[in-house]
Order: structure tokens, then sequence, then C-alpha cells
């Protein structure tokens, strides 16, 4: 979010949005905000400023909804703002905090990011087909898995995309339809598309749902998040057959028949869905046994590692964004190992029962070119060989999915390619039969729904008139000529 100089900030833009853990709107016990500068951002020497009170109230125009109301000086200093809300659900309860970064910037600068009427109007009724309300936009009182944390604050973002992505979905959805025969030459915006056919808005939309789906489709590639090759997970054989200890590399290439011989049985018993590892009822904490579903590798080498050491000698080390979990509020939460800090806590199974491990110590390390993970179906968890808790294994927008939902992400790309398919054809339908029906009363022959004639009629009014006159000789000349049998009397 970016604002000027001067600019009056209203209801919408700086929001916070507050729901209860059945999703229903609810307002705090109490909520303040407080703006802060941030002054060398993204630097080590990075300091926030605050400007003005600490307390400020926020206006509630509906239960659940707070916008912080005020004016953007105008002798603001450009850069980068935050922020933070503070608020407790009833009287005893802790105070939370959490935090949404904006920034002020010159009028030039937010000039290219303006929108006329039209493309803000699609921009919106494509955020409303797409149901594009992110899991942050509203605050559950209780962590969210899906939240990051900044400054060892929770931080809140409004949406999954931005309105300058979602009109350049648009724009490529107006560059297909176009494309498609008959050519569109003069739709080549969506102002003209808007005013000059209204009735195509809905194509283009449904086009534009396939290219953000795509969007989607990419994240998941780029936001695998995954274990190092070495760690070590506990895998049961069926029918009381034990157990066995090993490397997530050495698993993956056997449960993807990579090794023969005496791993065989290790292969039977995965394709047969019976090999199991130790995985934990988040609503419950019971240490379950579930299946393995898959085991991956990902191509991690754009992505830092983290090894997390516990004061008991534990250790795990994964890609920075994938989760471990924490309990609280006597629940289990996955947090992105990226986000945890010395003395948390994290779950390990122990002796069949979760406990709190101690974290000692974060060290970052370079990436490896291959990282492995375990997909495990219901609650998409499971537990290391040393104790510690692991979350499966895809994510979107930091949302930890298993591989049965990302393909419902599949599924809606491929539902609006039908839409936008069956919109097209409609298109070339609809435009050859309506230049069959602009027909001139005279001189040109009928058009078919093939298109039109290019050349002069041949049923024109003078043709047809003559038509009846050849048909009248043509009759009395072959009456002439037929030979009659009175002459041969």
């Amino acid at each position: 979010m970016a604002f000027t100089p001067g600019q009056t900030l209203i209801r919408g833009e700086l929001a916070i949005y507050l729901v209860d853990s059945n999703t229903n709107p609810t307002n705090p016990y109490e909520i303040t905000y407080a703006i802060y500068y941030v002054q060398d951002y993204g630097l080590p020497a990075e300091t926030e400023i605050l400007i003005g009170s600490a307390t400020r109230t926020p206006v509630n125009p509906t239960v659940g909804e707070f916008y912080a109301s005020l004016m953007v000086p105008p002798s603001a200093t450009i850069g980068y703002y935050r922020i933070r809300w503070h608020f407790r659900e009833d009287s005893g309860a802790a105070i939370t905090t959490v935090v949404q970064e904006w920034q002020v910037a010159s009028a030039s600068t937010l000039t290219a990011a303006t929108y006329s009427t039209a493309e803000q109007d699609m921009i919106l009724k494509l955020r409303r087909l797409i149901r594009d309300q992110h899991p942050d936009r509203h605050y559950h009182f209780r962590p969210p898995e899906h939240e990051g944390r900044l400054n060892q604050y929770n931080q809140v973002f409004g949406r999954i995309w931005d309105d300058d992505e979602l009109l350049e979905y648009l724009e490529r959805s107006l560059d297909t339809w176009n494309a498609a025969p008959p050519e569109t030459e003069d739709l080549s915006t969506i102002d003209t598309l808007v005013g000059s056919k209204p009735v195509w808005r809905t194509a283009i939309l449904w086009g534009a749902i396939t290219h953000a789906a795509m969007a989607l489709a990419f994240n998941w590639v780029a936001d695998e998040f995954s274990i190092i090759s070495s760690t070590l997970v506990r895998v049961y054989f069926p029918n009381g057959g034990g157990f066995l200890d090993l490397t997530i590399a050495d698993l993956y290439e056997i449960c993807n028949g990579k090794v023969a011989g005496a791993a065989e049985y290790i292969t039977e018993a995965f394709k047969s869905g019976k090999l199991t590892v130790d995985s934990v009822d988040v609503s419950t904490g019971k240490v379950i046994r579930m299946p393995v579903k898959a085991v991956l590798r990902h191509n991690t080498a754009h992505k830092e590692l983290i090894r997390v050491d516990l004061v008991d000698g534990r250790t795990v080390t994964t890609t920075e964004d994938h989760s471990l979990f924490q309990q609280i509020g006597g629940k289990l939460w996955p947090m992105a190992t990226g986000n945890l800090a010395p003395d948390e806590t994290i779950v390990v199974v122990k002796e069949g029962k979760i406990v709190d491990g101690k974290i000692k110590d974060l060290t970052l390390l370079p990436p490896d070119q291959y990282t492995y993970d375990l997909s495990v179906p219901g609650p998409e968890n499971f537990v290391l060989a040393n104790g510690i808790l692991a979350h499966n294994s895809y994510s979107i927008g930091g949302i930890s999915l298993d591989l049965e939902r990302s393909s419902k992400y599949e599924s809606l790309k491929q539902n609006a390619e039908q839409q936008f398919d069956k919109a097209t054809e409609h298109k070339a339908r609809t435009t050859k039969i309506m230049r069959g029906l602009q027909q001139p009363r005279y001189g040109i022959s009928v058009r078919s729904s093939f298109g039109p004639s290019l050349s002069r009629g041949i049923v024109s009014p003078r043709s047809f008139m003559v038509l009846p006159w050849l048909f009248v000789c043509g009759t009395m000349l072959l009456s002439l000529l037929e030979p009659s049998s009175t002459m041969f009397v």
C-alpha cells in the first residue's frame, strides 16, 4: 500500500478485520494502533521511529472492522512505514500486536499506478469472482498458520493479488481474446472493451482467472519447502513388521522404485499404502500412524537452509520456509523455520506424547541443490526419527497445502479455461451471424452465417425480374421445336 503526502486515508486502506474462532466478526475488549517510520528500511541498522501517539483510536464502522483514519502530513518523509495494531480479546487476555507495512511515495511515483474507471471496475469484478479474501485479511484470535512474523510480531496482509497483477491478467486475457478469430483489434484495451463490448467482460474475466490460477501454480514450484537429504525418518511396516530409520533421500529413492534388491519390500509396502509414519492429530495432540502418500524431491538451490538446534541435542535442517510446530493456546500451529527464534519452543514427540523442545540456536546455511519431503494425508505432518514434528510439503502464499488441496487450484484453472474457450467459440459464431444479418436492401446477394459475399448479387431486383421472361421464352421455344404427331397424318 502506498499513499501520497497530504492524502487522507479512508475506510478499507489501513484496516484490520477481527474474527473469532468460528470466523464470525467480533470486536475486541480494547484496540489501539501506532504509526512508525522505518529508518534504513531493510538494512541491518533498521530502526523504527514512533510518529505521534502510541495509542491512537481506530474507527469501528462495523463489528470486527477497524481502520486508521488519518491524513498523511504534506511534509511526511518519503519512505516505508508500519502500523502496529494492539488489541486484546477480553479483559484477561494478553495484548496482541500485528503489523502492516505501507509507504509514503511522491505523486509522480504513483502516477503509473492509477487506473481508469473501466480498469478499476474490471479489477473489482475479478477480485470478487475469485473470492480474493486472503486468509490474513481477517485476524483470527489464534495464531493462524499462514501468518509471517516481522520483528517478532505477526504481520497481516490484505489480499493475494495486487491491483497491478490483476490488471496484467486481464490484459493477457484480452490479448488472447483478440487473437482468436475473428480479430478484434479495435478492442485492444480494457477501456475500449468495456465501452464498446460490455457483454464480453465476463469472457475476459474467465480468461484472467486462468492466468491468476497459473500464477499460483508457479508458486507451488517456488514455495516447495523441505528438509535436507541426511534427515532420518522412521517408517513402520505392516503386520507388526517393525520399523526402520532411513535418510529421507534413501526413502525417496526406494519409494520411487530407483533401488532394487533388498529394498523392494519397502517399495511394495509404499505402493500398497501400508508404509506408515508417526503423525500428530493437531486438534487432540494424539500421536497416530498415517500412510506415506508420497516422498518428494525438490530443487531448492535458490533457498537458504536453517539448522535448528535444541537444548536437548536434537537438530533438524530445513529450507527457511519449511514449517515446524509450536504449541500455542493448547493447540499445535505450524511456524516457518525462518520465523523461529532462540529460546522459543517447537513440538517434539517423546515416548508417544508431545512435549516442548527449547531452541538453543538457529544457524543459517547455504542452499542444497536438492531437499526432500513427505506427503502425509490428514494431519499433514510427520515425526522425524529424532522426534521433531515437521509439516507436509506444498504451500501457496505461506499457506501450507497437501497435494490434494493443490490439485483443487489446478482444477480452478482448468474450469476457467473451459469457460473461456466456450466464450471464444460463441464469439466466433456471434460475429459471423451478426455479419450475415447485416444485409443491404439491394445489390448484394443474401449473406450466410459463413460470412459476407464480396461480389454483386445474382438475385438483385434486376436479375430477379429477368428470370421469369427467360423461363417463358425458353418454354415457348421448346414447344415450337417439339415434334407433333399430327404432322404425319
